[in-house]
């Protein structure tokens, strides 16, 4: 449903409470009208929306010597909802339910409404002149990116998309780890692969280095650009650079991620003397303490389980103080949020987080923190380990080079983020039903196949004429189901999960399916025809629309 058709809904109900307001003893003013709310019942026997307004009146105090049945019904009876033109029917449930019955008129217009959009079908104005910033993946450049980068990926990516479909500007940023234990232990890993190289000194790789044929890949392109004389440092740097350019960016392009506007480099930070400007601030505002030779965020004042230490013992920052200046440049422009996308291993990290915006002075609701849960990556029933450091490990390349893009992408979308996912192999890469990407395309390319028998008959899409009141029971109920689109894309975005959107498709799928299992769309009635073909041709923009958000393919042939 339009969100313009839903506030013309509360505001019908909300007109129809002032009217019986002074029977029951209501003031106006005692009314809000965010108390009015909508919920599509579980059981569509109960109507299109249901609302629980005589309820909030009374938990609010509002209601004097009187139920909020009584009040429920009232409203139910008000001759402004009955000349509203909205509603078939009112009834009222419970101890002050109200369930409301759309007018099939108002179907018929959501129908005319959507294939009027066309291709602005589900875009709002909503984030008009408002920024965002999205952080994701920012997987370490040390290797090759794995299956759980890949999740965080396609969940920043669509986030953004969404974000846009709603109007917003987003601001895409990678955070790039080049500094500390990771890259030093990089270099080293990699120099002594170099060592090999330049003298045939013996390899073997010690506990804890990183290791895989890569490692090996990027030594003999530094042999080549510098020569045996590297150091460390040196090895580190040029691996990280070139790891991050020719692997991470490289499958993040095949993976259908859009560029991001900027890799923020952490060394930047250092170089440029930002963190100590940061340590400086916070000890201005009474926010650090000095303990044990080490200086420490008072985060347990900010709602942290303890303090945190931000400078060492030996001088050197911790992770957290970059985490706080990083942040603290975001917060310091004017994003209407910043979202962070983590691993779910990085839960304790939000409220410190946090705290040292609020101790910056920050509102520290703008930042929303999307954890992701690991990936079980399975094949034959089996699960498939990983080890970065072993190098024992299959890729996200390895997996989008056996099944696909778009097969990848739409699985790691098919739970929740926060929940656990196996990821079969097997049953991804199947051309089956029981593939929940193929049964979603496979749906669309129906409707593209139904538009190509029409053009054999010589039946042209812009010249047809449906006559709305042929609309059968199966139609209407996904007319219903498209016209929420708006409000799945809104769901989405206000929850950072993107899994609503694939849920709400695979259910428009499924009826799609059964319908066309059940009805011929071209008959040998010309106005049942050309109607059938105006509901579908909204299916198809719908679908269209969707798949693209998703960044999946939308196949015209399967």
């Amino acid at each position: 449903m339009s969100i313009q058709i839903i506030n013309e809904i509360k505001e019908v109900i909300y007109d129809a409470l002032s009217r019986i307001g002074k029977e029951y003893e209501i003031e106006n003013h005692q009314i809000s009208l965010d108390w009015i709310q909508l919920e599509k019942p579980k059981n569509v026997s109960h109507g299109d929306f249901s609302c629980n307004i005589a309820m909030q009146l009374a938990k609010n105090r509002v209601l004097k010597n009187v139920s909020p049945g009584k009040v429920a019904q009232a409203i139910s009876e008000s001759a402004v909802l009955k000349d509203s033109g909205l509603f078939e029917d009112v009834k009222t449930a419970g101890p002050g339910f109200i369930n409301f019955y759309l007018d099939k008129k108002i179907w018929q217009k959501e129908l005319e409404r959507i294939l009027r959009d066309k291709k602005n079908v589900g875009r709002s104005l909503l984030g008009k002149n408002k920024k965002i910033h999205m952080e994701f993946i920012s997987a370490n450049p040390t290797g090759p990116l794995h299956v759980g980068h890949g999740r965080g990926a396609v969940l920043g990516d669509v986030l953004a998309n969404l974000y846009e479909k709603l109007g917003y500007t987003v601001w895409r940023e990678y955070y790039v780890n080049d500094y500390g234990n990771q890259v030093q232990t990089l270099g080293e890993s990699v120099k002594a692969y170099v060592d090999h190289l330049a003298d045939n000194r013996p390899y073997t790789p010690e506990e804890g280095w990183y290791q895989g044929d890569y490692i090996k890949d990027v030594a003999r392109r530094l042999f080549k650009a510098k020569g045996p004389d590297v150091d460390r440092s040196t090895s580190g740097q040029f691996a990280a650079q070139w790891i991050l350019k020719n692997s991470i960016e490289k499958d993040l392009a095949s993976f259908g991620v859009k560029p991001f506007d900027r890799y923020f480099s952490e060394k930047s930070m250092h170089e440029n003397n930002d963190i100590q400007t940061t340590i400086e601030e916070l000890k201005k505002k009474k926010c650090v303490k000095e303990e044990d030779g080490a200086l420490w965020f008072l985060s347990r004042k900010y709602g942290d389980e303890k303090d945190r230490v931000i400078i060492r013992k030996n001088g050197l920052p911790t992770y957290l103080a970059s985490d706080i200046t990083y942040h603290q440049k975001k917060f310091e422009q004017d994003y209407q949020e910043v979202v962070n996308i983590w691993g779910a291993d990085h839960h304790g990290y939000i409220q410190r987080v946090k705290g040292s915006m609020e101790a910056l002075g920050f509102d520290s609701d703008r930042l929303k923190i999307v954890l992701v849960q690991m990936v079980n990556l399975k094949r034959g029933g089996v699960s498939v380990k990983m080890s970065k450091r072993s190098g024992e490990y299959i890729t996200l390349k390895d997996v989008i080079d056996e099944v696909g893009a778009d097969a990848t992408r739409f699985t790691f979308l098919t739970r929740r983020s926060e929940s656990h996912l196996d990821f079969d192999l097997d049953l991804v890469k199947s051309k089956s039903m029981d593939n929940p990407v193929f049964y979603l395309q496979y749906a669309y390319a129906r409707t593209c196949n139904i538009f190509e028998y029409a053009k054999k008959e010589k039946i042209d899409l812009n010249k047809i004429h449906p006559d709305l009141d042929l609309l059968n029971k199966e139609e209407l109920s996904m007319i219903k189901a498209m016209s929420g689109y708006e409000e799945i894309l809104l769901q989405c975005v206000v929850q950072h999960e993107p899994y609503y959107l694939v849920d709400y498709l695979l259910g428009l799928a499924k009826e799609f399916h059964s319908y066309y299992n059940k009805h011929r769309v071209i008959t040998q009635n010309r106005s049942e025809t050309e109607t059938r073909l105006c509901f579908v041709n909204a299916i198809h923009l719908v679908l269209e629309d969707a798949l693209n958000v998703l960044g999946v393919q939308a196949p015209r042939r399967m």
